[in-house]
C-alpha cells in the first residue's frame, strides 16, 4: 500500500500534469481554431487573409515554373505577335479591312541569364514585308539597340553614371534631377510586396479598425450558403455594421495613414525612378507618381469630410469556409464591391465586382491553374458594354516552353484581338551568339561630349526619317482611329491651327531640344544646322551677336542652312548658345542662334 503522503504527492502531480495539458489544448484551440475568439478578432483575422490571398495570386502570375526551369539554362526564343480589328460586327457591313490587320511582330532572341546575355532580333512585317528591324542587346551591365536597316553598329550604353551621359549630350541639371545614376532592371521584383510588408501592412491597417470600432458592432451569422463560381459554399459570416459618419470616420484615418505609408510610398518612388528615365524625353507628359498619389488621397479625405453627414448604415462582411477567407463584400446604400476567393486543387477563381443601383457594371473574373489562365473584364451596362478576355495557356517540358496569349477587346460593334504565340527552347550552345567589339558597335558613355551630340543627332534624325516613311507605308490615321474607337487610347486632340496631335506635337520638339545648348563650338553647331536643314524656313538677325532661325514643319530652305554653316566657318573660334522658342500651341517656332561674347 503506497504511503499516505506518497499518494498525495502523486495526486497533486497528476492534477498539475491535466491543467497544464488542458492549458496548452486550450493555447491550441485559441492559436488553431476560432474557439473563444471573438467576432472582432475572427472578423479583424479573415479579412486579413485578403492580402494573402492576392499575394498568392501575384506569385502564380509570376511564373514561378517557367522562372525556375530557364534561368539556370541557355535559351532561343521565336515569337509572333498579331491584332485583328473587326467593325460593324453582326451586320451586312462587317468589315476586317483595316490596315492594322496586315501588321505582324516577329521576335527571335537568345537568352543566356546566368551570363547575364540576352539578344532580340524584332521585324515589323506588314503584308508580310519587312518595313523594319530593331536589334536589342545586353551583355553584362551595357545594354545597346542597332536600327538594323539605319546603322551598321549597336549603340550602347552602360547602365551607370547616366546623369553625366545625358549632361554630355545637353539636358540640364534640373532635367536630369530625379534621373537615377542606374536604372532597375528587375523593376516588377522591386515592386512587389514581400510577405514581411503584407503582414506590416495587415497589422497596421486592422489595428486602426480594431482602436476604433466597439465589440458590440461586430456580429457571426453561421452557415450561410454563398454562391461562387456557380458553386455553394457554406461559410460563417462575419458582419462589421457601421453608421455613415463611423465608416467615414475610420476611412478618414486608413487614408491619413496611407499618404505617409512607407511601403507604399516606396513602391510608387520605385516605379517614378523608370518614369524619370522615359519621361525626360517628353517632359511636358512627367507627373510625380508619390505627389499624385498623395493629393489623390488628400483630396479624398476632403470630398469626405465635406459630406460626412447621414445615417446610412454600412456593413462589411467576410465569409469563411474550412478556415479560409472565400468572400469579402463592403455594402452601403445604393451599391456593393465584393471580393470572392475559391482555391481548390483543379483551379483557383478570383472575382471582383461593383454593383450600382441593382445593377452589376463592374466584373473582373480570374480563373487560373498552372498551364492556363483566364481573365475576363465587364465594364459598363448593356446599352454601352466593353468585355476584355485575356487568355493564357502555357505547355512546359524538360527542354520547350510554349505560351499562347489572346487578348480580345469587345464593344456593342467591334473587336479587336491580339494574338501572340512564344517559343522557348533550353539548347546547349547558341549557334551564332553576337559578340560586341569596337567594330560592331559604340559605347555612348565612353565618347567625348562633341562626338556624343554627333552621334545622337545622327540618330534622331535616322529614326524620324525611318518614322515617316513608315507613315507613308502605313495608315497611320486609319490606325489610330481603331485604338481610339476601342478606347484603348484617347482620342488625339488636335491643336488648333496646327493640324497635329500632342503626341506627334512631342515627338516633333524633341527634335530640337536636344539642340540647346551654352558654349557650343563651331562644330558642334554646323552639326546641328545639318540635323534639322529640313525644318529651317527663314532667319532673322536681331543683332550682331544673335539670329533667329524660323522653323516650320512643312517648309525649308535649304540654300539657308548652307549660307549658315558657311558664316559659321568663317570664324571656328567663336562659341555660340542655342535657345528655343515656342508659338501658342507650345510647338517650336524659333531657334535663337547667340555669339557668346569672349571676356
Amino acid at each position: 500500500m503506497i504511503p499516505k503522503k506518497k499518494r498525495i504527492t502523486i495526486m497533486v502531480i497528476a492534477i498539475v500534469v491535466i491543467m497544464l495539458i488542458i492549458i496548452i489544448a486550450g493555447l491550441l484551440l485559441y492559436l488553431k481554431t476560432d474557439m473563444f475568439k471573438s467576432n472582432k478578432t475572427l472578423f479583424a483575422k479573415y479579412i486579413g487573409q485578403n492580402m494573402e490571398n492576392l499575394k498568392a495570386l501575384e506569385t502564380t502570375l509570376q511564373e514561378a515554373n517557367y522562372e525556375e526551369t530557364f534561368k539556370n539554362n541557355k535559351y532561343t526564343e521565336n515569337s509572333e505577335i498579331k491584332m485583328n480589328y473587326t467593325e460593324n460586327i453582326g451586320t451586312t457591313s462587317e468589315n476586317t479591312n483595316n490596315d492594322i490587320n496586315k501588321l505582324k511582330l516577329v521576335v527571335e532572341g537568345q537568352t543566356d541569364k546566368t551570363n547575364k546575355y540576352d539578344y532580340k532580333n524584332i521585324k515589323l512585317l506588314n503584308d508580310n514585308n519587312q518595313v523594319a528591324n530593331v536589334e536589342y542587346i545586353q551583355n553584362d551591365n551595357t545594354y545597346g539597340l542597332k536600327f538594323s536597316d539605319l546603322f551598321k553598329q549597336y549603340v550602347l550604353v552602360e547602365n551607370n553614371n547616366l546623369k553625366n551621359l545625358l549632361n554630355k549630350i545637353g539636358y540640364t541639371d534640373e532635367q536630369v534631377a530625379n534621373i537615377p545614376d542606374s536604372i532597375e532592371t528587375s523593376i516588377l521584383e522591386n515592386i512587389s510586396f514581400t510577405e514581411e510588408e503584407i503582414e506590416n501592412l495587415k497589422n497596421k491597417y486592422l489595428d486602426i479598425i480594431n482602436q476604433n470600432v466597439s465589440n458590440e458592432k461586430f456580429k457571426k451569422e453561421k452557415n450561410q450558403t454563398i454562391v461562387i463560381n456557380q458553386k455553394n459554399i457554406i461559410a460563417n459570416a462575419y458582419i462589421l455594421s457601421l453608421s455613415k459618419e463611423e465608416m467615414n470616420n475610420i476611412y478618414i484615418k486608413i487614408l491619413e495613414n496611407l499618404k505617409q505609408d512607407e511601403i507604399i510610398l516606396g513602391k510608387l518612388e520605385k516605379i517614378q525612378n523608370c518614369l524619370n528615365v522615359i519621361n525626360i524625353f517628353n517632359s511636358e507628359s512627367a507627373i510625380n507618381i508619390k505627389e499624385d498619389f498623395v493629393e489623390k488621397v488628400e483630396s479624398t479625405i476632403q470630398e469626405i469630410t465635406q459630406t460626412n453627414i447621414g445615417n446610412d448604415e454600412f456593413n462589411i462582411t467576410v465569409y469563411e469556409s474550412d478556415g479560409q477567407t472565400v468572400s469579402t463584400s463592403i455594402n452601403g446604400k445604393d451599391y456593393e464591391v465584393y471580393c470572392d476567393f475559391l482555391f481548390d486543387e483543379s483551379e483557383n477563381f478570383i472575382e471582383i465586382g461593383v454593383i450600382e443601383s441593382g445593377e452589376e457594371n463592374k466584373k473582373y473574373t480570374l480563373k487560373y491553374n498552372q498551364n492556363e489562365i483566364n481573365l475576363t473584364i465587364k465594364d459598363g451596362n448593356d446599352e454601352e458594354l466593353t468585355n476584355i478576355t485575356y487568355t493564357q495557356t502555357t505547355k512546359i517540358n524538360d527542354r520547350n516552353y510554349t505560351k499562347n496569349i489572346v487578348v480580345k477587346r469587345e464593344g456593342l460593334d467591334n473587336r479587336i484581338e491580339l494574338t501572340m504565340t512564344q517559343n522557348l527552347n533550353i539548347i546547349d550552345n547558341f549557334s551564332e551568339e553576337v559578340v560586341l567589339d569596337n567594330q560592331n558597335s559604340i559605347q555612348l558613355n565612353q565618347l567625348e561630349e562633341n562626338n556624343l551630340k554627333q552621334i545622337v543627332n545622327r540618330i534622331s534624325e535616322g529614326i524620324n526619317g525611318k518614322i515617316e516613311s513608315l507613315q507613308q507605308e502605313i495608315n497611320k490615321e486609319e490606325i489610330n482611329k481603331v485604338f481610339e474607337v476601342m478606347g484603348i487610347v484617347k482620342t488625339q486632340n488636335i491643336l488648333e491651327g496646327t493640324g497635329i496631335s500632342e503626341v506627334e506635337k512631342n515627338r516633333f520638339n524633341s527634335i530640337f531640344d536636344m539642340l540647346k545648348g551654352e558654349n557650343l563650338n563651331s562644330d558642334q553647331v554646323i552639326q546641328a544646322i545639318e540635323s534639322i536643314k529640313g525644318y529651317l524656313n527663314n532667319m532673322e538677325t536681331i543683332s550682331n551677336q544673335e539670329l533667329k532661325l524660323e522653323i516650320s514643319r512643312s517648309q525649308n530652305n535649304e540654300e539657308l542652312a548652307e549660307t549658315l554653316k558657311a558664316f559659321i566657318e568663317k570664324d571656328k573660334s567663336r562659341k555660340y548658345n542655342i535657345g528655343i522658342e515656342y508659338d501658342e500651341n507650345g510647338l517650336v517656332k524659333y531657334l535663337i542662334l547667340t555669339i557668346v561674347e569672349e571676356r
